[in-house]
């Protein structure tokens, strides 16, 4: 298998790492080059990752969640307050055979209260990410 560039060697020394160990029938598995270590660490500390080389593929094949995903910290913070997260994969209900990212929000807060959150989520930030993104990622109640 040939080493296929994404992008600038320049570029990727300064974003990401390149990764041609994987080996696997899977595109989403396949990425050549890995998200920001800085980005998934500052995941890491909010949030719990379940397979982390798994996510960080999916990050790599769909490089606008990288972004987001530290946007939803963010806005998970302002909306839930002292808020934990779980980021996983699950091809549940996927009707294009990739996986869909779940980021699920643990919170403390009554279940009536926490739903209500999640609308102010939505409604606030959520629904005005582009339909790609929406389509790939998924913000719900653990």
């Amino acid at each position: 298998m040939r080493d296929v560039r994404i992008m600038p060697d320049s570029i990727l020394d300064d974003h990401a790492t390149i990764d041609t160990s994987h080996r696997t029938t899977n595109v989403w598995e396949t990425s050549l080059f890995r998200p920001c270590d800085a980005a998934i660490s500052r995941l890491q500390e909010w949030c719990e990752i379940e397979d982390l080389d798994s996510i960080e593929a999916y990050i790599a094949l769909f490089p606008i969640l990288e972004r987001v995903l530290i946007e939803a910290q963010e806005q998970i913070a302002t909306v839930f307050g002292e808020a934990r997260g779980v980021i996983r994969l699950d091809s549940a209900g996927s009707c294009d055979g990739l996986p869909r990212l779940f980021v699920e929000i643990k919170t403390a807060l009554p279940a009536v209260e926490a739903v209500e959150r999640l609308d102010v989520l939505d409604n606030g930030w959520w629904l005005d990410q582009p339909y790609d993104v929406r389509a790939r990622m998924i913000p719900t109640l653990a």
